[in-house]
């Protein structure tokens, strides 16, 4: 079975990586918006205004993070299309698992419109392993 050959402990731990970075930026964004006001002026009407796109364009960075540290830190997994849905099921897992904890979340998060997002960000980035 090819499912059993894919390198999941790489996989596993390059979406933990992902999810951990993204939720510090999350949360360093997040006290830098309370502590701003010339911040909190610019960026909270628009992120109030469209929140599924805010949503979406957060999924697509975290996708895109995965496959750049995977490329950058994992260079010895080599990437397929299985190996990158591979990882779209890690992250989903890894999303998951932070939305158990009681960590507090400003945009990372688990929700419809932040998945296909991911998706969209893992298949951009990881467009020429598709073959």
């Amino acid at each position: 079975m090819r499912r059993q050959r894919l390198p999941w402990l790489a996989l596993i731990q390059i979406a933990a990586l992902t999810v951990f970075v993204a939720g510090a930026v999350d949360l360093l964004f997040a006290f830098l918006l309370a502590e701003w006001d010339l911040l909190q002026a610019l960026i909270l009407p628009w992120l109030n205004f469209v929140p599924p796109l805010t949503q979406f364009f957060v999924g697509v960075g975290v996708g895109t993070l995965a496959v750049y540290l995977m490329e950058r830190l994992r260079s010895d997994v080599r990437l397929t299309s299985t190996s990158l849905w591979a990882l779209c099921l890690c992250l989903i897992l890894c999303l998951w698992l932070k939305a158990l904890t009681p960590l507090p979340s400003f945009l990372v998060g688990l929700d419809y419109a932040q998945i296909v997002g991911l998706l969209v960000g893992i298949s951009y980035r990881g467009q020429r392993y598709w073959r």
